[in-house]
């Protein structure tokens, strides 16, 4: 549904919305000092209705509609918006009386386009005169609205005149709305009115612009968390892997943990880390360092050497990464029969936890110094063995920092809590971790991004999930 400004909504005395969309369009030349307040105040309100309904709407989409079932409401007999987004081009299209027409019913055309881009650049109202009943009306309404139904739509209510309004914000033309406006009264000029629907463009464009922005902002927070999920294990691995990650900027969906697994099957590599800071900075960061693992494992896929390639580029690209340093944990896991060989290296990374078969939890003695501090130090390489049925948890500082009535959560609890798991499978302990630090946090404000890793070795023949 469309908003319903106050202008056309209220009744005075007899007058219908046809009489209230007069008020607005009608020109001021010739009015009393009273009438020309009421209509100024009528306009004011029908502008700041309309924009806040739009200004409340995060799709683009959703905001045209918006828009064009609006206007024809009761202020135009028909209205068209097309807008260029970071997805290709967006319209929905509607004459007085008939239905809503959208993207998804009809992409606009190559003509379309072109006569949108054309009136977009010039950033110029215009007004085209309809020649009734000829066939260069039917061809400038294919134009405008495609060969689909809303050109017939329009061309059943249309009068002889249409008015082009480009849709600009920070300079730049991004839309075009179309509109007939609607008879005044009989012998009234319509264009007349042309004044006050270039207002309507005006205030329109801030409002589609924001919108705009949001939705390219979220697209490329979009793009940027696919990129940093890790992809699917290959088949034959005899691991089961399950993830879990919780950002603390909800409304972007984005941080700077990171996993990653890649590499053949009997020589993977394991790659886990939370880089300093939230968001989008944070994100691109981690993944430059998660492209860094990657370029250097084609060379060699020692944790060590990893690590240290990755602290170089830090130091050589300083100036262009947007966060200043990240802790990481690098795994190198290969097969030795059943057993699994996992060299392990950390830096300034919480070790993770191994949890054996029957219970037993063990935290490997393995550090390094953090990535992207210029720090002195090596990245030691610890070589764990696991055995079917045994589990490796990475979490990251968002799990044991978190904070409860208690003080902090802590590897202690954490440990705990992991030994009564085992045998479980890799999902149950990630699902059960997750829930247990999401129940215990104090204030949901002071919530860190939260991401972790199980890894569980599986049996010759046994299959597991992801």
């Amino acid at each position: 549904m469309g908003v319903c400004p106050p202008a056309l909504d209220v009744r005075r005395g007899a007058a219908t919305v046809t009489d209230a969309a007069s008020s607005l369009l009608r020109s001021p030349d010739g009015l009393s000092l009273a009438l020309r307040l009421e209509q100024a105040d009528d306009r004011a309100r029908y502008l700041d209705a309309l924009t806040r309904g739009v200004s409340a709407l995060v799709h683009p989409s959703a905001a045209l509609e918006t828009v064009v079932e609006t206007l024809t409401g009761g202020l135009v007999r028909a209205a068209s918006i097309v807008m260029r987004t970071h997805d290709g081009w967006l319209w929905a299209g509607q004459a007085q009386g008939r239905p809503l027409r959208r993207t998804h019913e009809q992409q606009p055309s190559g003509a379309q386009v072109a006569v949108a881009s054309e009136l977009m650049q010039q950033q110029l109202p215009e007004m085209w005169v309809l020649p009734p009943d000829t066939p260069q009306r039917e061809r400038m309404l294919a134009e405008l609205f495609g060969e689909g139904p809303l050109s017939r739509d329009v061309d059943s209510v249309a009068g002889d005149l249409m008015v082009h309004l480009p849709l600009v914000a920070r300079g730049r033309g991004f839309g075009l709305l179309s509109l007939v406006p609607r008879p005044l009264t009989a012998g009234d000029d319509p264009s007349s009115g042309v004044a006050f629907l270039e207002d309507v463009a005006d205030r329109l464009a801030v409002a589609l612009d924001a919108c705009r922005v949001v939705a390219d902002n979220r697209h490329t927070a979009s793009v940027l968390r696919q990129s940093l999920r890790p992809g699917a294990v290959p088949e034959g691995t005899g691991l089961e892997i399950a993830t879990y990650s919780r950002v603390a900027q909800e409304d972007l969906d984005l941080g700077g943990d990171f996993i990653d697994v890649h590499g053949p099957v009997d020589d993977l590599t394991l790659l886990f880390g939370d880089v300093a800071g939230h968001g989008v900075r944070a994100a691109v960061t981690a993944k430059r360092i998660r492209g860094s693992v990657r370029t250097g494992s084609l060379i060699d896929r020692d944790p060590s050497f990893l690590l240290d390639l990755t602290d170089r580029m830090f130091a050589t690209e300083r100036d262009e990464l947007p966060a200043g340093f990240a802790t990481a944990l690098c795994a190198r896991a290969s097969r030795d029969g059943v057993d699994l060989v996992v060299d392990l290296a950390t830096a300034g990374h919480p070790a993770p936890l191994v949890v054996r078969a029957d219970g037993t939890v063990e935290r490997p003695e393995v550090r390094g110094p953090a990535l992207g501090l210029g720090l002195p130090g090596t990245w030691d390489v610890t070589s764990l063995r696991l055995s079917p049925g045994d589990v490796v948890i990475a979490f990251t500082d968002g799990v044991v920092e978190t904070r409860g009535p208690d003080g902090l959560f802590g590897e202690e609890r954490l440990a705990a809590l992991l030994g009564d798991l085992a045998g479980s499978a890799a999902s149950a302990f990630v699902e059960a971790l997750a829930m247990e630090v999401s129940g215990y946090i104090d204030d949901p404000e002071q919530r860190d991004d939260t991401t972790i890793l199980a890894v569980r070795v599986l049996s010759p023949g046994q299959t597991g999930r992801r």
